[in-house]
């Protein structure tokens, strides 16, 4: 009798299969599993969950580009959600819906499977991860800093030109040549000197004078009267 009872299992088993559905309960075809992840210290938004949205995620969901409303880049936005409500619900991952989205028990699914960003469907660990994130409040902050700036030297190499302006009377020109601007005399084609910041050569990154900057400049403007030149670089105006 308990053969009987085990072939007959078995039999129901094989039966299912050419129907596509699965014989394992609780777990519908096409959902991605959750795996459950136990620790005692609070995950960290910035450096665990945003790195897996800005591979998946944030090249829809972001501030310039919200898709559906939504935008993924802060705890603040994704408890606002878009136009189908909070994306979660802190202390609920489980039905938070982000979660159902992604693990692709919920449609629409995310990310698509037609999407044209290469982003590609969450892990498991991934998936576990992020529950784990909102079960603890879904909570944390976006610095953007990541740290201080380390400056190193421009390859030598590096001498694009991005950068000219010709002040009004015609007589001089301003180019930004990698993170120096050079000045000429227009009438006689000749380079006449280049503009320096103390504070650089202070900083010991570089030892000559005539370096403007620490990265590439990106703009260079003269004054009406031609006796100021404006030159923008990262996050700086001189």
């Amino acid at each position: 009798m308990k053969l009987a009872k085990t072939v007959f299992a078995f039999g129901m088993a094989l039966s299912l299969m050419p129907f596509g559905l699965n014989p394992v309960a609780g777990q519908e075809e096409g959902v991605i599993a959750i795996e459950e992840i136990k620790r005692e210290d609070k995950v960290d938004f910035e450096k665990e969950i945003l790195p897996i949205f800005r591979r998946n995620c944030l090249a829809c969901h972001n501030s310039t580009d919200a898709e559906s409303d939504l935008v993924m880049e802060t705890p603040a936005a994704l408890k606002v959600g878009g136009f189908e409500g909070p994306a979660v619900e802190a202390g609920n991952g489980k039905e938070s819906l982000i979660i159902q989205l992604a693990s692709r028990a919920r449609e629409s699914f995310m990310p698509p499977d037609d999407n044209d960003v290469g982003a590609k469907q969450l892990t498991p660990k991934e998936l576990g991860l992020i529950k784990l994130w909102i079960d603890q409040g879904a909570e944390g902050e976006v610095s953007g800093t990541g740290g201080p700036v380390s400056w190193q030297p421009l390859p030598a190499g590096v001498n694009p030109i991005y950068a000219v302006d010709i002040s009004q009377n015609g007589f001089y020109a301003a180019a930004g040549r990698a993170n120096q601007v050079f000045l000429y005399h227009v009438p006689s084609r000749t380079e006449i000197g280049r503009l320096s910041d103390p504070s650089i050569l202070e900083s010991g990154i570089y030892e000559n004078p005539g370096v403007a900057f620490l990265d590439i400049v990106q703009s260079v403007a003269f004054s009406p009267d031609g006796s100021r030149v404006a030159a923008g670089g990262y996050r700086t105006v001189k």
